[in-house]
């Protein structure tokens, strides 16, 4: 029953880290739209206003909605030039080491954009900038991207714990969604 379990939270979590990295492809379309928008109104002479922060905003979006499919997939750069040296399990404790630094280090970056927003909120920060935009409105897909991070994160620890290689994929036994 507990593996079951197990096997339905790994897959549904690694449904929400694809929901994100697809969240992370239409902030990458938001980014040209923004971009082609501006420069085809330059070229008629025309000034739209928040093109400039609106690619900037989908950047920061993109950016931080896609860490957590690129962190279960191996995807981000690691320095392999001491674990490359090591043993079996010397090599399995400093990367378990690193991964709960990091997880630990991405759940305060979380809580703390977390906080951000919701002062944004209470305040009514608004954008400085040509845009005008509340602040939280920007912010928003960025803490959920980290947030979600941080989950895949911890979940990569259990993965280690539990003796899975990590960013391994989901075994295909076992209920589906």
């Amino acid at each position: 029953m507990l593996a079951m379990t197990g096997l339905l939270l790994d897959r549904t979590l690694r449904r929400l880290y694809a929901a994100c990295a697809g969240l992370a492809g239409l902030a990458i379309v938001v980014i040209a739209v923004a971009v082609m928008i501006s420069i085809g109104s330059r070229a008629m002479g025309i000034y739209i206003p928040g093109m400039t922060e609106a690619a900037g905003y989908g950047m920061a979006s993109a950016g931080a909605l896609g860490l957590a499919h690129t962190a279960i997939n191996g995807g981000h750069v690691r320095v392999d030039l001491v674990l490359s040296r090591l043993s079996d399990r010397p090599r399995h404790r400093l990367e378990l080491v690193a991964l709960v630094a990091s997880a630990l280090a991405i759940c305060y970056a979380a809580w703390a954009l977390y906080r951000l927003v919701v002062n944004s909120l209470r305040f009514g920060d608004l954008s400085s900038n040509s845009d005008g935009l509340p602040l939280w409105m920007p912010q928003f897909p960025l803490a959920v991207g980290f947030v979600v991070f941080a989950i895949s994160l911890l979940h990569l620890v259990v993965l280690a714990l539990t003796g899975r290689p990590a960013n391994s994929p989901a075994p295909e036994e076992g209920p589906s969604l």
